[in-house]
């Protein structure tokens, strides 16, 4: 009988997006066992292929855990809700993520957590997959484009991770003259955002796609041979795709975030009090917000520059 494998990473876009390249060095390291990834199911789409089989978190998904009978649960969150499950699983052998100390877990809780940048996020995933034989797997690289299409992604859940929109604006001008059509991309939540930076372009985007969910959004992106933004979930889903990435960084670790690429570049200023947080927050804790507010447009695209063909 196959070895039944769950691993456990319900959220955010960008932290479910780093747990699979792990998932699949995990599938070459067995390719004998079963692996099943538990996650929110509107991520069902980007994930189907790393995974043998997807569980949607939901309610009453502790019960089709129990059924399934797992012979070993993996933790790739380590949050309360996700350590009970594994806890009630049934599992005969349970791993975890160890991006904290028990100490580090209760400060979390407490909004008091220190910043890690000890390791990538792809190796701290592939640390918990360790006594499974997984080490970490190669970086993918970039695939071909042949559409002179560029894409701004200026939102961000936190507002301490959003680069002015006047830098972006910038640099899609830059991008524009230079004979590339920008598109702007985001979610429902960052329509701020991208008006912001649309208002302060010299021409309306070439392609205007707010609000897009994120089958469409993969469509687009794979479309494109850059794509510059915050550090958010659309860094990740772009250099997954094979998509080149800018990726900007300001009070998160790029040593921990950037996405996993061979065709990434972070800027970021890399200021002493940087970085502040593991996730970004609503503000600065010393209230200048240099680390972003300082930082020019002509950092991003010599980025893009090396990038673009």
């Amino acid at each position: 009988m196959k070895e039944r494998i769950l691993l456990i990473r319900t959220s955010a876009l960008g932290d479910v997006l780093l747990a699979l390249p792990a998932a699949r060095a995990l599938k070459a390291a067995r390719p004998d066992a079963q692996v099943a990834l538990l996650t929110d199911a509107r991520f069902f789409p980007l994930c189907a292929g790393s995974v043998d089989e997807l569980i949607s978190w939901r309610a009453g998904v502790l019960g089709e855990v129990r059924a399934r009978r797992f012979d070993v649960v993996v933790d790739l969150q380590r949050k309360a809700k996700t350590v009970a499950l594994s806890l009630a699983s049934g599992a005969r052998r349970r791993l975890a993520l160890e991006k904290r100390t028990w100490g580090g877990v209760a400060r979390a809780a407490l909004g008091r957590d220190a910043p890690s940048t000890r390791a990538h996020a792809v190796a701290l995933y592939c640390e918990a997959l360790r006594p499974l034989g997984v080490s970490v797997p190669s970086q993918r690289s970039a695939a071909p484009r042949s559409e002179r299409l560029v894409a701004l992604a200026p939102g961000a859940a936190h507002a301490t991770k959003r680069w002015p929109p006047e830098r972006f604006a910038e640099v899609g001008d830059a991008l524009s003259a230079a004979g590339w059509a920008v598109a702007l991309v985001g979610g429902p939540g960052d329509a701020q955002a991208l008006e912001a930076v649309a208002s302060r372009l010299a021409r309306r985007p070439a392609v205007d796609a707010r609000g897009l969910d994120l089958p469409s959004l993969a469509a687009l992106l794979a479309r494109c041979a850059l794509l510059v933004t915050n550090d958010s979930g659309p860094a990740h889903l772009a250099a997954e795709l094979g998509t080149p990435v800018v990726a900007v960084f300001g009070p998160t670790s790029p040593a921990r975030w950037t996405p996993f690429s061979t065709a990434v570049r972070p800027v970021s200023l890399a200021l002493a009090c940087s970085p502040c947080t593991n996730h970004g927050g609503a503000r600065c804790p010393l209230g200048h917000h240099a680390c972003l507010r300082e930082l020019p447009a002509s950092r991003a695209l010599a980025a893009a520059r090396e990038l673009l063909p």
